[in-house]
């Protein structure tokens, strides 16, 4: 149930943003953006971040949505339990590991980011605008799991 009458049962946020879309429209252009348009990131491991950051937050709805694309892509459900434990342990290839690192500590402790932080990430072979992507997915998700978490979807 809800916390406002005005969204449907089970609408999830897109029920939210189709109830407000003046309100909502750029926030669905952005996350179509970040999560389907131009990126080193496939879409499943973009997928893994986003069920990474609702873990972190303890959203169920959105670790429930993008942990199941994630599965569909053939992330293993365990691979999130191991990273809300330890990134450096989780079973991840080697690249993906300074990736989940910096996005743990973005939505942990964002004011104890360094630039050692993103030259990690660049170091096991990404690009510097791949450091940007994983910055804006993960924020955009704390938004997201603010959004879901306070309408009580």
């Amino acid at each position: 149930m809800t916390f406002v009458t005005f969204l449907p049962p089970g609408g999830g946020l897109g029920g939210l943003f189709a109830q407000q879309p003046e309100r909502y429209r750029a926030c669905m252009e952005i996350g179509r953006n970040l999560m389907a348009g131009p990126s080193e990131l496939q879409t499943g491991e973009r997928e893994l971040i986003a069920a990474f950051v609702s873990a972190l937050n303890a959203c169920s709805f959105c670790l429930g949505t993008h942990g199941s694309i994630a599965r569909a892509f053939g992330w293993d459900p365990q691979v999130i339990e191991a990273l809300v434990d330890d990134p450096a342990t989780a079973p991840l290839p080697e690249a993906l590991l300074p990736i989940m690192q910096l996005v743990r500590k973005l939505t942990l402790q964002p004011s104890r980011l360094t630039q050692a932080d993103a030259d990690a990430v660049i170091a096991a072979g990404w690009n510097e605008q791949t450091v940007s992507d994983v910055v804006a997915i993960s924020a955009y998700y704390a938004m997201a799991n603010r959004l879901a978490s306070g309408h009580g979807i």
